[in-house]
């Protein structure tokens, strides 16, 4: 399957706070779902739902400030095995892949 990469410019705000956003189970229910259950630490479980749907995402990676990586353990057929990362730097904005 060929990678989708999405770009996205963040601005007035710092690096760390934008990694807790995308790294936490708080900060993912602050801007993507406010179902989120599990844990975000590597090898654990994130459950994501929206209204009687959802998927499960295995957390790959944690480098704090700079990447955060899951894979799809469960939800629709189409989503099984899609890795979503989340990557940043300086002078580049968060990238999903």
């Amino acid at each position: 399957m060929p990678n989708t990469v999405h770009r996205v410019g963040i601005e007035n705000s710092d690096i760390e706070t934008v990694y807790k956003s995308i790294a936490s189970v708080e900060g993912l229910k602050s801007w993507w779902t406010e179902t989120v259950t599990g844990e975000s630490a590597i090898h654990e479980i994130l459950n994501f739902h929206f209204g009687s749907g959802g998927s499960s995402f295995e957390v790959i990676e944690l480098i704090s400030p700079s990447l955060v990586e899951w894979k799809c353990v469960s939800g629709p057929s189409e989503w099984l095995d899609t890795r979503i990362q989340f990557a940043w730097g300086c002078g580049v904005g968060p990238e999903w892949h």
